[in-house]
């Protein structure tokens, strides 16, 4: 167990790696951190800012100030700053093999016109009370693979962390809760992704260079009040 107070830079080429128990098979977890950090209503710091051709693997985070009765926001737990991070922060950044037990915001990606490349989330699981991921300013294709959504990871909680009142959780989360956020991403490839307890299961939003431009494979959304949301769109790929 790891307790950080404050932003962890996973700088160019290095990857923060541990040792990850996939949830689904048991809570015991692994490599746990505890994410003691203020609660803020802005998305930055993150808990975790990552290079490029590196990232994190096998981390199982948990926000120990968070209450289902009493929702506090956080930043970011994962934040790809793109070419606004610099020298080697650019292109394929990944996140693999990762647990949030009880995340606010997810994932996120530059804002303004600050582009990343080729970015990969694969095995990521886990609670959030905002959104998984809200994401944008993608040059070219980043793959996100078997994405689990659910109440299940707080409401289940095992190696001492406290699970959540599941009624209580779902009920915030059916009101307030979005799984995916996907702004401009040229080309991305979303494939067995399941989504539940949630106010809408996967929102295409306006982007800030060109509109979405990626496919589905596998998705499915339960336990939402909408499935599928899409503000814009262009049409030469719909």
């Amino acid at each position: 167990r790891y307790r950080i107070t404050g932003n962890i830079q996973v700088k160019p080429f290095v990857t923060l790696r541990g040792d990850w128990q996939d949830p689904d098979t048991g809570n015991a977890y692994g490599t746990i951190i505890l994410a003691d950090v203020p609660s803020s209503e802005e998305d930055l710091p993150a808990l975790f800012t990552l290079g490029g051709s590196g990232g994190v693997y096998g981390l199982t985070v948990y926000y120990p100030g968070q209450s289902e009765s009493a929702v506090k926001p956080y930043p970011y737990t994962f934040y790809v700053p793109g070419e606004a991070g610099g020298l080697g922060y650019y292109m394929l950044p990944s996140i693999t093999n990762c647990t949030v037990i009880n995340g606010y915001k997810g994932i996120t990606t530059p804002a303004g016109t600050a582009v990343h490349e080729m970015l990969t989330v694969e095995n990521l699981k886990g609670t959030f009370l905002y959104a998984a991921a809200n994401v944008y300013n993608q040059a070219d294709v980043g793959t996100w693979k078997t994405i689990r959504i659910s109440n299940d990871y707080w409401a289940n909680a095992g190696a001492g962390l406290r699970p959540a009142y599941r009624p209580t959780l779902d009920a915030y989360t059916r009101a307030n809760a979005t799984g995916l956020i996907l702004g401009d991403l040229e080309w991305g490839q979303f494939a067995d992704i399941q989504i539940s307890d949630v106010n809408i299961g996967v929102r295409i939003v306006e982007g800030r260079r060109i509109q979405f431009a990626g496919s589905f494979y596998d998705l499915t959304v339960t336990n939402a009040n909408v499935g599928f949301q899409v503000d814009a769109v262009d049409p030469r790929w719909g």
